[in-house]
């Protein structure tokens, strides 16, 4: 990753379920995901990442934006 590493923050309990990527708005962050975790239980894991520039990965450089946001979720995959 360009210049350091997200803030990804695993939640859920660990299961077969499957494993979800969740992204934030652009003037949002991780913490979004908060509730829609606690209501998924054990149905699914959520990967709920800082998009660069916001939350805990707002010390990142740049590049910014959208192409830069694809780049950066294809990376956490």
């Amino acid at each position: 990753m360009t210049g350091g590493s997200l803030a990804v923050y695993r939640m859920g309990e660990p299961s077969s379920a499957p494993t979800v990527l969740a992204i934030h708005g652009i003037t949002s962050n991780s913490h979004t995901w908060f509730p829609v975790a606690r209501a998924l239980g054990t149905h699914a894991t959520l990967a709920a990442v800082d998009l660069r520039g916001r939350g805990r990965s707002n010390e990142l450089p740049a590049p910014f934006g959208f192409g830069a946001h694809v780049h950066d979720m294809v990376a956490v995959l």
